[in-house]
């Protein structure tokens, strides 16, 4: 076995010492004095090369393991870093859409699922989630009618991805349920007047809405 960057002994003094460490005290009792003193110098030797490849692994292996925690050190400062640059450029996106929708006259869509929310007694959360009770799923609906009518400019499946993703075909049922039902269509008003959001007519069709 090598040391790493020492010269290996030599393979007749290896098979040696491995002779001798295997052999029996009987056996090594057959061997004249002068073999017995060579055999266990090389045993020796060749233990002591063991001993040292084993310390370089152990280095090596110590060596790593600081690298590992030295990363892992930093990683927490990293991953600080890069979360206050997302919350930084969420701020600027939410203050942009603000603007966006002050200049349009138009709620944006955060307070729209907020004040559903709030309303409904779930949270936003639960509303974009995949949990299909009944309250939550009219929660949803009422969004989705509100989205609708107070953002005009927004596509189906664009409403879809702001409620977690769902097809558009989804979409058209609740902005159709909430039409058909006089108590959720009389709270989605009710919102809607209590916020001043204005209401556009009666949404496009739902093939106007799919681009």
């Amino acid at each position: 076995m090598s040391g790493g960057g020492g010269q290996s002994m030599p393979l007749h003094r290896q098979k040696a010492a491995r002779k001798w460490l295997a052999a029996t005290p009987a056996e090594r009792c057959t061997v004249s004095r002068r073999q017995a003193d060579d055999y266990r110098d090389a045993a020796l030797e060749l233990l002591a090369e063991r001993v040292m490849a084993l310390e370089e692994q152990v280095q090596a292996l110590r060596a790593r393991v600081g690298r590992r925690e030295e990363r892992r050190r930093k990683a927490p400062a990293a991953e600080e870093k890069a979360a206050g640059a997302a919350d930084g450029m969420r701020d600027v996106m939410a203050q942009a859409e603000k603007e966006r929708c002050r200049r349009m006259g138009v709620p944006p869509v955060a307070r729209v699922l907020q004040t559903v929310a709030r309303e409904t007694g779930v949270s936003v959360e639960e509303m974009r989630g995949a949990r299909r009770t009944r309250h939550l799923v009219q929660a949803r609906q009422v969004a989705a009618w509100l989205l609708a009518r107070t953002r005009p400019e927004l596509s189906l499946p664009q409403i879809g991805r702001l409620l977690g993703g769902r097809d558009h075909t989804t979409i058209i049922h609740a902005i159709r349920t909430v039409e058909g039902s006089e108590r959720l269509l009389a709270l989605a008003r009710d919102i809607a007047r209590r916020q001043r959001w204005r209401l556009s007519e009666a949404a496009e069709t739902a093939e106007e809405r799919m681009a």
